[in-house]
């Protein structure tokens, strides 16, 4: 169940279960992170692909537009499973959780361990139904809260590109919207 509130960042969050991995950043990307230049600790792929090329000059909201955007979507999609079999035996660095609570500055994760207050870790998720499908953001840690055999930790999003933050936006929206149909649809159950 999706449950939006407002939190004090001024941005809404919804509950949500996606997959996360995560490693923690070296001192020298702490540093880079903290002058400002997070986006130099990404992967920077500035090949731009023929589809790309043909999005820049079809007319928008066009059946040509659409199409194009699917199959840009279905390129990063081959290209998260390309690097997912290539990265899967030789990148032991990386952590899986789980998000529970995602805003557009900062969520909510799973962590088999706790990570210390104040831990920089590169987040790595799947955001389905977002043409950039797979992201990558900075975080640091600032709460945690052990809970059974787990620890909940909180992060603020420190870095993070605009494309990606306006994925993690679409799917905040999407979901406050279904929590609207779903009350809105129980109310008029309950008033039958």
């Amino acid at each position: 169940m999706a449950h939006s509130t407002k939190n004090r960042r001024n941005h809404y969050r919804v509950e949500i279960h996606i997959p996360v991995h995560w490693r923690f950043l070296d001192n020298q990307e702490i540093h880079l992170v903290k002058d400002g230049l997070g986006q130099t600790i990404f992967k920077q792929d500035d090949l731009r692909t023929p589809i790309d090329e043909y999005l820049k000059q079809v007319i928008p909201d066009s059946p040509e537009e659409q199409i194009f955007r699917s199959l840009q979507y279905l390129d990063n999609k081959l290209d998260y499973l390309i690097e997912q079999v290539l990265l899967r035996s030789t990148d032991g660095l990386m952590v899986r959780g789980e998000i529970i609570e995602l805003s557009a500055s900062g969520i909510k994760f799973i962590s088999r361990e706790p990570i210390p207050i104040g831990t920089y870790l590169v987040m790595n998720m799947i955001i389905p139904g977002t043409i950039q499908y797979q992201i990558n953001f900075v975080t640091e840690v600032m709460r945690a809260e052990q809970r059974d055999h787990d620890t909940v930790m909180a992060a603020n999003i420190i870095y993070i590109d605009k494309d990606t933050q306006e994925s993690i936006i679409k799917v905040i929206f999407q979901r406050q919207r279904e929590d609207i149909r779903r009350t809105t649809d129980s109310e008029e159950i309950n008033v039958d």
